[in-house]
């Protein structure tokens, strides 16, 4: 099991970094204690529920990352930028929704283009 505590909390301390926070400001944010969050980092302990539910949300998360540590990169990915639209407010979402659509539209035309070929000399 200390693996997987371990796991945990390089998962939140990663997190963490990338969102350019102390665990002060986590704790502060989380109304988690400061020796709870590095605790955790640590994996020096168990998190509740509720302590998983707090940092998920207020790092992005996925919570499918944290229970499938075997997934592949590519579903990490996938499962952080969920984790992150998940927490975002809904007008938030739908922007990043459009604008993902008008992204995907734009390859897909892309893909569509015939290949140039060079001129023989």
């Amino acid at each position: 099991m200390q693996d997987l505590y371990l796991y945990v909390g390089q998962l939140v301390y990663e997190a963490r970094k990338k969102a350019k926070l102390t665990q002060q400001q986590l704790a502060d944010q989380t109304g988690m204690g400061l020796r709870h969050i590095q605790n955790v980092e640590n994996g020096h302990v168990n998190p509740s529920y509720e302590t998983l539910y707090f940092l998920i949300h207020r790092l992005g998360i996925s919570a499918e990352t944290l229970f499938h540590p075997d997934m592949s990169d590519e579903e990490k990915e996938t499962q952080n930028f969920l984790g992150k639209y998940w927490t975002c407010t809904k007008e938030e979402r739908q922007v990043m929704l459009r604008t993902m659509e008008c992204m995907a539209d734009e390859f897909i035309k892309q893909h569509d283009r015939p290949v140039k070929q060079k001129k023989s000399k």
